[in-house]
């Protein structure tokens, strides 16, 4: 379910993309032009990431924008940063509309699969005092073996074959990447088929079941031995 931020987002990416089309140039050959790498192109034309105001005039520049394509889509990008500015404005008011919307999929959902670095989301806190660690890791070490939960641990220091820069979680066909107080929903098939690829190879190199409960039991003495 995309926000009206991520909407309109797509729909000016999408105008950008029919502009840069009519230049007769792929996106490699416009990022090039441009003195950008081709994944910027890509990101801004499928509304993954937000043109700047310098981005823009570049991109205007390069496709020979008229006049009054640069007037409208000048607009268009005020309108997608006022949309920016409401959307992290209820991330500071707490998102609780958000969250209450986000708990309705998770209701409705056949498969939710989560993977974060670092730590596990309303679980684990590194700054959290060592009798609270120690509550948090027993909950962990009780899902493990529950029906239908898979639960497993990248170790550190192991290496990895993916490495992505941020958390997500996946509830069916929906992404949800969050970072830095700003929340990207992703929808479209291709995208999600890649995110569901990347967690299929993280999970060669997690550990779960009676090693992961190892891990956690030695996470806990440490834990114990510090308090």
């Amino acid at each position: 379910m995309a926000t009206s931020f991520e909407r309109q987002r797509q729909e000016f990416g999408e105008r950008l993309r029919v502009l840069r089309s009519a230049t007769g140039l792929n996106a490699k050959q416009f990022a090039q032009l441009l003195g950008w790498n081709a994944p910027k192109v890509t990101k801004i034309e499928k509304g993954n990431q937000t043109a700047s105001r310098a981005d823009l005039s570049a991109w205007l520049a390069a496709a020979d924008a008229t006049d009054d394509q640069r007037a409208e889509l000048s607009a268009v990008l005020d309108r997608v940063n006022e949309e920016h500015l409401a959307w992290r404005e209820q991330v500071r008011q707490g998102r609780r509309g958000l969250q209450v919307s986000m708990l309705e999929l998770e209701a409705k959902a056949s498969r939710i699969r989560a993977v974060e670095f670092g730590l596990v989301p309303g679980l684990l806190h590194p700054v959290a005092p060592a009798d609270i660690m120690l509550g948090q890791l027993h909950r962990l070490m009780g899902t493990i073996g529950i029906p239908n939960v898979r639960f497993g641990v990248l170790p550190a220091r192991r290496r990895l074959p993916y490495w992505p820069t941020e958390g997500y979680w996946m509830v069916d066909q929906l992404v949800i990447v969050e970072w830095l107080g700003e929340e990207q929903q992703v929808t479209d098939p291709d995208q999600v088929a890649v995110y569901h690829e990347v967690t299929d190879l993280l999970w060669t190199a997690a550990i779960e079941g009676d090693e992961a409960r190892a891990l956690l039991l030695r996470l806990s003495d440490e834990y114990r031995a510090d308090s």
